[in-house]
């Protein structure tokens, strides 16, 4: 099956977590919000995700996806342009230090390609307004393009608000690049994507059983299922890296010699919690 092909298996699919607006295929394959009808679409889905992860590369979620960075810190908006755009060397990677700067861009006013954005990421705090608000203009003056927010901002509120609001991301900064790559390519994918915070192992207050808080309860839980560690830190939306160090932490204070010691404790928690 050649790619133009396998591009009509995906031309649209439904996702309800839009109420109503569900993705819709672009001219590049990925999936900007509009509405779309079909017979078994939930079928078409299942085919596109086999041919994911068979790993077919025409199939690349981030192979030719065009993302807008818009962020007033240049050292912040420029490191993390040039990581994505070498993690990452498919992925189409635009940014710009303002509101204005960037509805003058998607106007076609401005400097640089102007069409065909799959996702603009907008810092929570912009000079002249507020991400929230600059999404509200965007969304209205691009209805078929996607809008994320991002933010170093500590508010537990702002990943619900900014749902709330019609956004289909909110990606704290504090997400490692490979975290945000799987964010991206879940998004490329056509699903919505508000991930949480990393944190450090510690920084939560002990609430289980061997004194681990409730982020490592949660680790725990996917390790006594055979959980590895690549598949951890998808499930929870932070990097390899950062499962790592929970772990480290779990054995540390579960008395565990190794991984397979600690599996067999957590399966045994697992088994007194139910």
């Amino acid at each position: 099956m050649g790619r133009e092909e396998r591009r009509k298996l995906v031309s649209c699919f439904s996702f309800h977590a839009w109420g109503g607006m569900v993705p819709t295929q672009n001219a590049r394959g990925h999936m900007p919000f509009g509405p779309c009808r079909g017979p078994g679409l939930h079928a078409i889905l299942c085919n596109v995700k086999n041919f994911t992860k068979n790993g077919d590369p025409a199939l690349d979620p981030l192979n030719g996806f065009a993302l807008l960075l818009v962020d007033d810190h240049p050292l912040f908006r420029d490191g993390l342009a040039a990581a994505l755009r070498h993690q990452a060397p498919g992925l189409r990677v635009q940014a710009v230090g303002s509101p204005a700067e960037a509805i003058d861009l998607l106007a076609g006013h401005g400097e640089g390609e102007s069409e065909g954005f799959d996702l603009v990421l907008l810092d929570y705090r912009l000079p002249g307004m507020d991400g929230l608000r600059c999404a509200a203009l965007l969304m209205a003056q691009h209805p078929g393009m996607g809008v994320g927010l991002m933010s170093g901002v500590d508010d537990p509120t702002l990943a619900r608000r900014t749902q709330d609001a019609g956004l289909v991301a909110y990606l704290p900064k504090t997400l490692e690049v490979p975290a945000l790559l799987a964010q991206l390519r879940q998004l490329a994918e056509g699903e919505p994507s508000f991930a949480v915070a990393a944190q450090p192992p510690d920084a939560e207050q002990p609430t289980g059983p061997y004194g681990l808080t409730a982020r490592q309860i949660d680790v725990l839980h996917m390790l006594a299922s055979g959980g590895s560690n690549k598949e951890i830190a998808r499930a929870m939306g932070i990097s390899p890296g950062t499962v790592k160090n929970h772990l480290n932490a779990i054995f540390t204070k579960m008395g565990a010699a190794n991984r397979v010691q600690a599996v067999m404790m957590a399966q045994a928690v697992v088994r007194e919690a139910t």
